[in-house]
């Protein structure tokens, strides 16, 4: 995973874009594949004004997505209620440059940024030429400012056409403004849908598309079967009556959605289009199990047939993290199998200043936070500045509340720290109520350590406390790179592939989730008979097509690291 950017980055990006020089542009095939798993940012840019429909969003939240293993973003924007309604049509400057901000914040950190022209009402009820004129000019003004920005950044023309736009006026429509953005963007990668809400069928039949522009990706949208996905949704009229609507993967309910798939994969192959699909997702009304079962089933039935896909949406009513608790929920194993062990610990590298960390005082304590670079393990660091520490411990604690545990489960506990001069500090996990699971004492000096333990949960929780406490020493501490995650999960990984470099073999010759003598038998095994089967390693990194000291080297070297309980190099994300 990528280490967390920096906002030095964020403001360097923007100021470079300008100037960049493009080899060539990316065709829609290779950035579709690119745009692979993404996610909407939905119910924040695309309500009247952001935080009306309960999010706003946060530079924290690009990071997790990125960490969280996703490709992409997709950003429903409401550009009709930021531009004027008479000509020019012109879009307020402020709000744009909040939509510089978002693009920022995804392309920075890697990820595909598609803005998306996002619940245009007006135009759906009335599609004529006042209208059909103000979209034209709104995607000029968007297109020209954009211009310059790299291959990454996606258009997408209109989310979900319907109503009174008529496949007749809609396709006219695209032809229009796919014209006016080739103006300035002349191989920007744009993506359009078809009416009756992006649909698929109508995709299929009624899409048309300007035949010469190789530049365009095609979309459509799936909640089917609807009755399920949107089960006491409070937008839609006689929901209530579908609640406790199951879905179990039946061999029916499955080849009613593959049966769907495979006429847009046809009509993909067809006419030489790849196919992103754009939103999907059960509302939260569902029961877990079944959105389980129904989301993970789409999402790999899509990437079978080369779409890409846009889960709907990130925190919200459909949403796979959950933004009070600060963590992803199951959902996000659904969509992202192979996604790295998640960090329990939110904003533990303080790239977000001091978000979601609290201290609290006892006595004559006193005590002030802020970031600063220390010098320990990335530019920013937690600077606790002990102006007095009391006469005890806890006269200073630094915390973090609602990290969750689960009963049996061994995890991660590491820290990088350092202090203005040699003093002890203590490291809990306790219950908010004050139940104590796990404390060490870690001795400071006026270097950077790192402080790595391992430590099996006696309980599930998901309201533990993370402390640091500071008290009875008045002398400065730094903290970094703070760590709560899940040690090893060999069930999980064996469930999705995703495997320790060089575990080879176990017991029964399937591999075990541990680097010990059953592969070191297992690559003498492979020197002895052929060339292929546990080759790990090369002179320039994995793997060289032999098998051969270089091998047995690397996985000695595993050997001594993986066997040695404290080291961090053997949790499932391979850290």
């Amino acid at each position: 995973m990528l280490r967390k950017c920096r906002n030095s980055y964020i403001i360097c990006l923007t100021l470079c874009w300008a100037v960049i020089v493009r080899a060539g542009a990316v065709d829609a095939w290779s950035i579709n594949a690119r745009l692979g798993r993404a996610i909407n940012l939905g119910n924040a840019l695309e309500a009247a004004q952001e935080g009306a429909w309960g999010v706003t969003l946060r530079e924290e939240y690009f990071q997790l997505i990125r960490d969280g293993g996703f490709d992409g973003v997709r950003i429903p924007i409401k550009w009709s209620a930021h531009a004027a309604s008479t000509a020019p049509y012109t879009i307020d400057p402020t709000f744009l440059a909040r939509i510089d901000w978002a693009v920022n914040n995804a392309l920075s950190r890697g990820l595909i940024a598609i803005i998306d022209f996002h619940h245009y009402d007006e135009i759906m009820d009335s599609p004529g030429r006042q209208h059909q004129e103000r979209f034209v000019a709104i995607w000029s003004q968007i297109a020209e400012h954009y211009k310059d920005y790299p291959d990454e950044l996606l258009f997408e023309l209109l989310n979900e056409p319907h109503g009174q736009l008529t496949s007749e006026v809609w396709n006219g429509l695209i032809a229009q403004t796919v014209a006016i953005i080739r103006q300035t963007n002349p191989q920007r990668n744009i993506i359009v849908g078809a009416v009756g809400w992006n649909s698929r069928s109508e995709l299929v039949k009624t899409l048309s598309l300007p035949a010469a522009d190789r530049h365009i990706i095609a979309t459509f949208h799936h909640y089917s079967p609807f009755e399920f996905t949107h089960q006491g949704a409070e937008w839609v009229d006689g929901s209530d009556a579908w609640l406790g609507t199951t879905w179990l993967g039946t061999e029916q309910q499955k080849a009613e959605i593959t049966a769907g798939f495979d006429s847009a994969y046809k009509w993909s192959l067809a006419n030489d289009r790849p196919v992103f699909m754009g939103e999907f997702g059960a509302y939260s009304k569902a029961d877990m199990q079944s959105r389980l079962l129904w989301t993970a089933f789409c999402a790999r039935e899509a990437e079978q047939r080369r779409f890409s896909w846009g889960y709907w949406e990130f925190c919200s009513g459909f949403g796979a993290y959950d933004d009070k608790k600060g963590k992803w929920n199951a959902l996000h194993r659904a969509l992202v199998p192979d996604a790295a062990v998640e960090n329990q610990v939110r904003n533990g590298e303080f790239d977000f200043g001091t978000d979601h960390w609290q201290v609290s005082t006892a006595g004559k304590a006193s005590v002030s936070l802020t970031i600063a670079n220390a010098g320990l393990s990335g530019p920013n660091s937690l600077a606790v500045l002990i102006h007095d520490g009391g006469s005890a411990e806890t006269s200073v604690t630094v915390s973090q509340q609602n990290i969750v545990l689960e009963y049996r489960k061994p995890y991660r506990i590491s820290v990088t720290a350092k202090a203005d001069s040699p003093r002890t500090v203590q490291t809990r996990l306790q219950h908010r109520q004050g139940a104590m699971y796990w404390q060490q004492t870690q001795l400071l000096t006026t270097g950077p350590q790192k402080f790595t333990y391992l430590f099996d949960s006696p309980t599930s929780n998901s309201e533990t406390v993370l402390c640091f406490l500071l008290g009875g020493n008045s002398a400065d501490v730094w903290l970094d790179d703070v760590v709560v995650k899940e040690a090893w999960d060999c069930n999980r990984m064996l469930g999705t592939g995703l495997r320790l470099l060089a575990d080879l073999s176990g017991p029964s010759d399937v591999p075990d989730c541990y680097v010990n003598a059953y592969d070191l038998a297992a690559i003498a095994q492979s020197w002895l008979t052929n060339d292929s089967y546990a080759d790990i390693a090369g002179a320039d990194g994995p793997g060289d097509g032999i098998v051969n000291a270089l091998d047995y080297s690397r996985l000695a070297e595993l050997w001594l690291q993986c066997n040695n309980l404290l080291d961090v190099r053997c949790d499932a994300d391979g850290q």
